[in-house]
């Protein structure tokens, strides 16, 4: 470290870190005694690697090595307050991290551990004692931070005591600490003006600020963040005289090389905001595509998804505000590139490794290299296991065996890429999408700060999408309308009425929103099929819910799905493929994987599947039944591989944060993604997950939709049919069933199948059901001839909760 402190070479922490790492772990492994000093100074070397490099994994790892060492240090010890304080810093560095509604109870739960930690450096120091100011000053930034995710006025009236008897106790001469105690106050007082909307707490931050910067030297690494604050709080000025100024005084101070990447972005967002209002679009974009450039390099920095997906957490809007500003631009096709690089960011990462195919390298003739790929693909496996067995703790600790791993591994394919033949080896699709492979038109949906956008993209040259304002489909209204789904979702169990009011209230709104004026859009183009890709939190609604009255006056309802089918692509570059199925289903290699009782504790039986079974049996005579014991992973990959049709009548459960957990339930254990990594599917024409819940997408990065329809797309299927919610086993059984049969037909594509069978369970009436073989939940023997009637014409599924949660992913 002292060696770094002069020279400022970088590659001096690694070094340390290759020495010092592997003796601590080792001795923690054998539960030998480390010694603090050690761990606290790996822990310290470790944060200042984060500080230059942003790699979010050597900062966790540092907060857990400085963790043990403040807990490894006896009450009485001369070094106490020395390593609490360096808790503090240290968890300080990581609620930065997170942005506000994001992780709140981890975040409260760092920040009582911090505000423990200097409250008692503060009872140990003794009168006069110079630390105890900035002992205060940490815990102004503390209570900071804790309103941030509290929401609670107390915290900044605490932080602003602290803060006011720091300012007491600390040396003038000391003009960093003075500017830094002022900086926070001044954060506090905006804080509290936003909640209040008192502009005497406006102008009293401002003036704050104003001191601090007059205070800070420099060359203080606080200065860039005070003219940052500075600029972002007089865009609330009445005249907004100085932000123009503010903000050019942003651009002159020198930054820390890595600052959090949640602060920066919304320091970038409140800029954009603030050119947007005056008019100058362009400028707008341009602020916003610096965003994106530097969530760009934060995410090359990271070694893993899910530190990855945190940092994509705060950027969830950004796509859809520059694909806004860009449309405001005159630039529609900018628009669309946008909003694609924001469906892709981590979906490529994480589906780059299921393209690696060993068998591809070996068929051309390069058995040695296939032999290397399989081994490295055999470590990527073991070390993602090995992950799992930590991820229930706070941390995980280091980062460098997957930065070794991901870099052995990317060097071989290289090398693999520069044989004869192999040049595209394991790309995913880099570049946008070709359009001209486009087989249906494209409907991008966004939301942003600004109101949402409709970018419809349509099949010819030259290309000329066509822009839709959505102005209903803001961020907060769409947060607001996914958080009470979710509520109503989580309590469905114990309140169905409350959900099936939600799924109704939410497909109202969905439609004025959103999907009616998609559909006015398309509606004079003829189509009877389009591919939706719904960025940000579009995708956690159910767009297929979508309602409005039927223009007839019927009282009746008008579905979107009434207009045309509905596929749903993770990307532009999934929905036009280089080499596209044909549109049919071809029918002469269906597979049932059959695992309805899987005898499992807490996995009820699914009798409604079993007759799903049996209906495609009868409905394809040459079908091929895995089912009990048969239905192993190992059986089920090989049989997978050479069908067209694979129906899974089982239990799944997508994991969104981490794709390769995402699994569906077979005999002895699960198939996970996992089991994906070197191997490929063929090219099965259509996999249906008769199963719960397997097109859930994360809530906190809903862009990167890797679930498990992506992630079955990505080894090779075309087309996936998956679940929203969980439907009742009645209703997911008549679905499914009609489905078979729709596509025994062999008429249209899997998205028209999967179409007509939900207008067809929607419009069915229970004698409708009778006569076709289904027995109703409810028995109308005991009726009277007029109930009888009125029961035979009722329709038991006509609630989108029972239809509208299936969906089509792909071609």
């Amino acid at each position: 470290m002292a060696f770094y402190a002069m020279t400022g070479r970088h590659d001096l922490l690694d070094a340390a870190v290759v020495a010092l790492a592997p003796a601590v772990e080792r001795a923690q492994l054998h539960q030998d005694e480390v010694p603090p000093e050690a761990t606290l100074l790996l822990g310290q070397i470790l944060v200042t690697r984060y500080q230059w490099s942003g790699n979010i994994g050597d900062l966790e790892a540092g907060a857990r090595y400085v963790s043990d060492a403040s807990e490894a240090t006896p009450v009485d010890h001369p070094d106490r307050s020395a390593r609490l304080y360096a808790l503090a810093y240290t968890f300080v560095e990581v609620v930065q991290l997170f942005p506000a509604g994001y992780g709140t109870d981890l975040a409260l739960q760092h920040l009582a551990r911090v505000i423990g930690a200097l409250r008692e450096c503060i009872e140990r120091s003794g009168p006069g004692d110079p630390l105890c100011a900035r002992y205060l000053q940490g815990l102004g930034t503390a209570y900071d931070l804790r309103f941030v995710h509290s929401g609670d006025l107390d915290d900044v009236r605490t932080g602003l005591a602290h803060l006011q008897r720091a300012l007491r106790h600390v040396s003038q001469d000391d003009r960093d600490l003075v500017a830094a105690i002022r900086g926070t106050t001044a954060n506090l007082l905006f804080k509290r003006y936003e909640a209040e909307h008192r502009q005497r707490d406006l102008h009293r931050a401002v003036e704050e600020l104003r001191r601090a910067l007059l205070s800070a030297p420099e060359d203080s690494p606080h200065r860039p963040g005070l003219a940052r604050n500075l600029a972002m709080m007089t865009t609330e000025l009445p005249d907004g005289s100085e932000t123009a100024s503010a903000f050019r005084s942003v651009d002159r101070a020198a930054r820390r090389p890595q600052e959090p990447f949640a602060v920066d972005h919304s320091y970038r967002e409140t800029r954009a905001a603030w050119l947007a209002d005056r008019g100058p679009w362009s400028e707008a974009a341009q602020v916003l595509a610096g965003a994106e450039q530097r969530l760009h390099r934060a995410l090359a920095a990271q070694y893993g998804w899910r530190f990855k997906s945190f940092l994509l957490s705060a950027a969830t809007p950004l796509a859809g505000n520059l694909a806004h500003a860009l449309v405001r631009s005159g630039d529609i096709l900018g628009a669309v590139a946008a909003l694609d690089r924001g469906r892709t960011r981590l979906i490529d990462d994480a589906c780059r490794l299921l393209a690696l195919d060993p068998q591809q390298v070996r068929e051309a003739g390069h058995a040695e290299l296939a032999d290397r790929l399989d081994s490295w693909l055999v470590d990527v496996r073991e070390t993602e296991a090995a992950k799992r067995s930590r991820r229930n703790g706070s941390f995980h600790v280091p980062s460098e065996r997957d930065r070794l791993l991901r870099e052995g591994l990317d060097q071989l394919v290289e090398e693999i890429r520069r044989e004869d033949g192999l040049d595209g080896f394991g790309r995913t699709g880099d570049g946008p999408p070709d359009w001209r492979l486009l087989r249906r038109p494209v409907v991008y949906l966004s939301e942003s700060r600004f109101g949402g956008l409709a970018l419809l993209v349509t099949p010819g040259e030259p290309l000329s999408p066509t822009a839709v304002d959505l102005p209903l489909l803001t961020n907060d209204a769409l947060a607001n309308m996914v958080n009470s789904f979710e509520r109503a979702h989580a309590s469905r169990a114990e309140d169905r009425s409350q959900w099936l009011a939600e799924v109704d209230r939410c497909g109202a709104w969905l439609w004025k929103a959103a999907m009616g004026p998609v559909v006015d859009a398309v509606r004079g183009l003829g189509l009877d099929e389009i591919t939706v890709v719904a960025c940000g939190r579009t995708g956690l609604l159910p767009l297929n819910a979508a309602w409005t009255e039927a223009a007839d006056g019927s009282g009746r309802r008008r579905y979107v799905l009434d207009e045309f089918a509905v596929a749903f692509a993770p990307s532009g570059r999934h929905a036009a493929a280089p080499d596209l199925p044909p549109v049919g289903v071809p029918l002469d290699r269906v597979l049932v994987v059959d695992q309805h009782d899987p005898g499992r504790e807490g996995m009820p039986a699914l009798p409604a599947a079993g007759l799903e079974v049996a209906e495609i049996s009868r409905l394809f005579p040459s079908a091929h039944v895995l089912s009990g014991s048969d239905a192993t992973v190992s059986r089920v990959l090989d049989e997978v591989s050479g069908s067209s049709v694979v129906h899974f009548a089982c239990h799944g459960r997508s994991v969104p944060n981490y794709m390769l957990e995402s699994h569906l339930v077979l005999a002895h254990r699960n198939l996970e993604v996992l089991d994906l990594l070197g191997q490929r599917l063929g090219s099965p024409r259509l996999l249906v997950l008769s199963a719960c819940e397997t097109a859930r997408v994360a809530l906190d990065t809903p862009d990167e939709a890797i679930g498990l329809p992506t992630a079955l797309l990505s080894a090779g299927a075309d087309a996936v049919i998956a679940s929203q919610w969980a439907v009742g086993d009645g209703a997911a059984g008549v679905l499914m069933r009609i489905l078979h049969r729709t596509l025994a037909e062999g008429e249209g594509s899997p998205a028209a199948a999967l179409r007509r069978a939900q207008i067809q369970l929607r419009d069915a009436t229970n004698a409708d059901l009778v006569s076709d073989g289904f027995r109703p939940a409810e028995d109308s023997a005991s009726l009277g001839p007029l109930a009888r009637r009125i029961w035979a014409a009722s329709r038991p599924f006509a609630h989108p909760s029972d239809w509208a949660a299936f969906t089509l992913t792909g071609l």
